[in-house]
Formats: structure tokens, C-alpha cells, sequence
């Protein structure tokens, strides 16, 4: 029987007959595949992924009743939908994109190879992960935790054909330490730094309570003070600690319920079992509990947040309680994209468990508020000299399709590389001679660099563990080469020369944000055409102060900032004035 690999670690040591799909083979070992991988190009069709989306949405609003049931009868309970949703809803949304991303691809895998027999994780190495924050990083780098999807739904699909290895140690937490011990030293460098963080820290017994809500710690003391202490941050979210202990028990009374659809209660059945966060389960009375302690003081009028509700167990089961006892909940956009290409499903769940969502500029209905990004507030940059060199800004995230939606993800982003060795192929020599590539901070295991060296071995990196605002500021130009992000939105709010260079078949729009790119479009900002861009970039750096002094375009740059990175001079204030009159 031949063998198949279903993602980039081989158990068997050997040469498989197959590979399931473009994420289970490394570069450069993915130039010459010799037509081994099964599932190519799998979700890059605009239709396809439209139907992918809605079939997740159909099984989440199957599933999702179901769950709260169980969870309401194993915490003895009463809580409404929009409640646990607060607190379990983007777990469960990434848990079935992910299931139904693996089972469709198995399913056309064994359609065109039935006979092929592959190698997965034993249910005895199975790690749960302890919190949303620990799954959604897990699922996004994890090798070894996507296999135990794998194995679940083989187990179901093709038991037989199905071998499990000897048990296998591996690691969720290092995925979430390595994110936080960075955002550790870009935070807190100094001991006087913590003091001050701490005097903030009152988040609790406030009227008013931000978490993780992209304001600078000057803004947010600003608010504590004009407000007499009564609008605070909390930055301690986690009073209390859950152990990592599995109750089997607890687990396998989720099998008592049932959506009626065979398929969804396979993906509820299955991933409550084996990848439900513990601190949502196992330790959620004790969260919950602690959560109650808080509230009996203090019942804040309002509490923002950007990405709180995955961020941090204790706040999204805490804010969750409050809101049931008439606490406001506001959402705060917390990067580029949202307004702007088709809604992402974390956008709009976003946008559903809050009462209200403060944009960057942009409104589609009463209950999104466009307000001075909290991002952009403060950001700054130094006088620099300026060098004859032109930045190139990427970017990257992880090889699986750990999202789904119309923008780069997954697999697509092969299709990116493709856009951006034909881009530095067009320049001119002497054009390419400036180029210095920045490269995004993570590789997720795509070897960035080593694919444009691939192309180009005497191509030009910068150093990206430098600060990338003054990178930028001391570039005479920008070129990002893709659409949607917060990069491109940072530099027109520094007045930075920047341009996009992107390949327009990746990404969707929304209505009204596809006739502000047209215009930016019209006036040489953005090109969708690699050799229309490769023409214009040496008369643009000719005479850069020129073309950005330009009325016209300047005219259109100021109403896309306008929708989509309001800033104002007086932002403070205009956020202070919302607090007092519009709460």
C-alpha cells in the first residue's frame, strides 16, 4: 500500500509516496514535488472559498446552541448564547474552519489515491491546550498539533488505513512564550516602567475598562487621570492559575448531546474531547469564581477591547458576567483589513459580541462608530537622513489554513511568492540595486529568505529587528506587495512615500473601499500590474518630494486615510469627549 504524509514531520524516516498538500513539504524540498502532492492549490478559487466560509458558518450556528447547552449543564449554569459565545466563540470557529479545512482534503486525497494508508499522532501524545490564546498560536505554527486533528478525523474517515505512532512529546507552550517574552521587552524594560504600569492596573474597579485595546500607555494614563481615575487598563488580566489536568469524565459527557447532523456532532463530539481549552472546562469555576469576586465590587458602565475575548480567559469570562448585568461591550479594530477587503469571519465575530465596535474611520451600520485609530494615535517617527535606498516591506503567516477567508492565507501565499519573484524580476538593474527586502518578523516554516536567494542570490535584505518605522522613514521609498494590511496604513499616517505592489487576485474588497483603491490607483499609489510599477518606480524616486506634494494625489490619500486611519491632531480630547457624553 502506498504512503501518504500528512504534514511536514515523517514518522517513518522514509521517502512517502504522497503528500497530502503544499503545507506538508518545506522548501526547497517543494521544487520538485514530481506531481506527489494530492491536494494542490486547494481553496485558492474566489467561489470555492465563499462556499468554504458559509459551510463553516452553517456548522458554527449548528454547533454552537449545542455547546452552550453542555456548557451550561456541566457549570450548573443559565447563560444565553451571546454569553458563552463571549467566551468560547472564537475557539469554536477556528476548531471547525480547521476540521473542515482537513477533512475536505483528505476526502479529495483518498478520491484520487483510495488505497494509500498514512502514519498520524497517537491519541496518547494528544496535548490540549490550556487556554484560546495557547490554541489559536498552536493551531497557527503547531506541526504535531494539527496532526492530532488528523487523527481524529482519520480515525472516522479511514480507520484502516490509519497507523498511529509510538508515543510523541512535543510542546503547545512554546508558541505563546516566545510571543510573550516578546511582547515583554518591547513593554516593560525598566523596573520604573512597572511601577507605573501598576498604578495604572485598575482596570477592575473602574467606571470605565480597557484590555488590549492598542492605546498607548500615555493615552491610557491620560484617560486615568482626566477622568479622576475612573477610565483604567487592566494589564494583570490573570489573578488566578488553572492547572493542566484533563477530566476524561467531564469531557465524554458531550457525547449526550447532539446538533442532529451526523457531521456536526462529529467536529462538537470530537474537538470538545480533545481540544476544548482546559481553562474553559476544567478550570472554568474556578475563573468563574474569581470573576464574581471582581464584580461584587465593581460593575464598570463600559469596557473596550481590541482582542480580548481570546486574549485572556479571565477577561472574556469576567466581561462576559458583566455584560450580562448591562456592562457595554466595545469592540476596537485592532489592524488593517477590516472595512477593507470582505469581512473576515473574526471581524464579524468581533463586531457580533459587541454591543458597539469603534472603527478606524469607516461605518457600515449605527452600531460601528468611526473614532482616531487607537493604534495610530501616538505613532511617531525621527528625523532622519534620507538614504538612496528603497524598502520593501512583505509579509507572511502561517503554512496552514488556519482561516479562511478572501485575502492570502495558507496555501495561497504560494501564489504571493510567485507575485513577488515576478515583481523583482521586472525592476531594472539599477532599480534593484536599492531594493533591500524586510521580511516579516516570523517565518512559520516557509524559509522566506532562502526562496528569493532561490531567485535572486545577490538580492538585498534589511535587518527586520530594527525598528521598522525608522527603517521606513529613512527610505526614499516604501513598496508593500500586498493588499489589506496595517503597514501600508501606518506609513500614509507618517507621511511616508510609500506605494503598493500587489497581485488584486488575492483579495476582494468591500464596495465602498474599492473605489477609494481605484482612485489610489489612478493617482500611482497602488499598482495591480508588476511591469506598470517596475516602469513608474524610477520617475517617482527621481523627484519623491514632487510626487508627494502632488494635489491630486494627496486629495486621495487623505480620503482613504480618512476611512480607513483616522488620526486627528486633537484625538485625546475626541476620545475623552466620547467617554463623558457618548457611554
Amino acid at each position: 500500500m502506498k504512503t501518504l504524509q500528512l504534514t511536514n514531520i515523517n514518522f517513518n524516516k522514509i521517502v512517502p509516496d504522497f503528500y497530502l498538500s503544499e503545507d506538508s513539504l518545506i522548501f526547497p524540498e517543494c521544487k520538485s514535488p514530481k506531481n506527489k502532492i494530492l491536494v494542490t492549490s486547494f481553496l485558492n478559487d474566489e467561489k470555492l472559498i465563499s462556499e468554504f466560509q458559509k459551510e463553516v458558518n452553517d456548522n458554527y450556528s449548528l454547533i454552537l446552541p449545542v455547546l452552550v447547552n453542555y456548557l451550561n449543564h456541566i457549570h450548573k449554569e443559565d447563560y444565553s448564547n451571546i454569553y458563552w459565545e463571549r467566551i468560547v466563540g472564537f475557539w469554536l470557529h477556528s476548531i471547525i474552519t480547521n476540521y473542515l479545512d482537513k477533512y475536505k482534503r483528505l476526502v479529495l486525497a483518498f478520491e484520487k489515491e483510495p488505497n494509500i494508508k498514512t502514519t498520524s499522532l497517537s491519541f496518547s501524545s494528544f496535548q490540549i491546550s490550556l487556554s484560546t490564546k495557547e490554541f489559536l498560536h498552536a493551531i497557527r505554527e503547531n506541526d504535531f498539533f494539527h496532526l492530532q486533528q488528523y487523527s481524529v478525523i482519520l480515525r472516522d474517515l479511514k480507520p484502516n488505513q490509519l497507523e498511529y505512532t509510538d508515543d510523541v512529546s512535543y510542546s503547545l507552550v512554546q508558541y505563546v512564550k516566545k510571543m510573550d517574552r516578546a511582547q515583554s521587552s518591547r513593554s516593560i524594560k525598566k523596573k520604573i516602567r512597572e511601577l507605573f504600569l501598576s498604578i495604572l492596573n485598575k482596570g477592575y474597579k473602574s467606571e470605565v475598562a480597557f484590555y488590549v485595546s492598542l492605546f498607548s500607555n500615555k493615552e491610557l494614563f491620560t484617560f486615568f487621570w482626566k477622568s479622576r481615575f475612573k477610565y483604567a487598563p487592566i494589564f494583570k488580566d490573570t489573578t488566578v492559575t488553572v492547572k493542566r489536568e484533563i477530566d476524561v469524565n467531564l469531557r465524554n459527557q458531550i457525547s449526550d448531546f447532539s446538533t442532529k447532523n451526523n457531521f456536526a456532532d462529529s467536529i462538537l463530539h470530537n474537538s470538545v474531547k480533545y481540544f476544548f481549552p482546559i481553562e474553559l472546562l476544567e478550570g472554568y469555576d474556578k475563573i468563574s469564581e474569581e470573576a464574581t469576586k471582581h464584580i461584587n465590587k465593581n460593575i464598570p458602565t463600559s469596557i473596550f477591547t481590541g482582542i480580548g475575548f481570546y486574549w485572556s480567559s479571565q477577561f472574556a469570562v469576567w466581561s462576559a458576567k458583566c455584560a450580562e448585568l448591562g456592562t457595554k461591550i466595545y469592540g476596537i479594530q485592532h489592524g488593517g483589513t477590516y472595512g477593507d477587503v470582505e469581512a473576515l469571519d473574526v471581524e464579524l465575530l468581533e463586531r457580533k459580541i459587541s454591543d458597539k465596535y469603534i472603527t478606524w474611520g469607516w461605518s457600515e451600520n449605527e452600531n460601528t462608530i468611526p473614532m482616531p485609530a487607537s493604534r495610530l494615535i501616538n505613532i511617531k517617527k525621527e528625523s532622519f537622513i534620507k538614504k538612496n535606498e528603497i524598502l520593501w516591506v512583505t509579509t507572511a503567516d502561517s503554512r496552514f489554513n488556519y482561516f479562511v477567508g478572501q485575502i492570502v492565507f495558507g496555501n495561497r501565499f504560494l501564489k504571493y511568492f510567485e507575485h513577488q519573484i515576478h515583481l523583482y524580476g521586472s525592476l531594472s538593474k539599477e532599480i534593484s540595486k536599492k531594493i533591500k527586502i524586510r521580511l516579516y518578523k516570523d517565518d512559520f516554516g516557509w524559509k522566506l529568505k532562502e526562496r528569493f536567494l532561490d531567485s535572486y542570490p545577490n538580492i538585498n535584505f534589511s535587518d527586520n529587528s530594527k525598528n521598522f518605522v525608522n527603517e521606513a522613514a529613512q527610505s526614499k521609498l516604501v513598496i508593500i506587495d500586498h493588499l489589506g494590511g496595517t503597514t501600508f496604513l501606518e506609513l500614509l499616517t507618517l507621511n511616508i512615500p510609500v506605494i503598493i505592489v500587489a497581485n488584486s487576485n488575492l483579495f476582494i474588497h468591500r464596495e465602498e473601499a474599492s473605489s477609494l483603491y481605484k482612485s489610489l490607483k489612478d493617482v500611482g499609489v497602488v499598482f495591480t500590474s508588476n511591469e506598470e510599477a517596475a516602469m513608474q518606480i524610477p520617475e517617482i524616486i527621481n523627484d519623491i518630494e514632487k510626487w508627494m506634494l502632488n494635489k491630486e494625489r494627496k486629495k486621495v490619500i487623505d480620503n482613504f486615510k480618512n476611512k480607513f486611519a483616522l488620526t486627528d491632531t486633537y484625538a485625546t480630547k475626541i476620545w475623552l469627549d466620547f467617554f463623558k457624553n457618548k457611554l
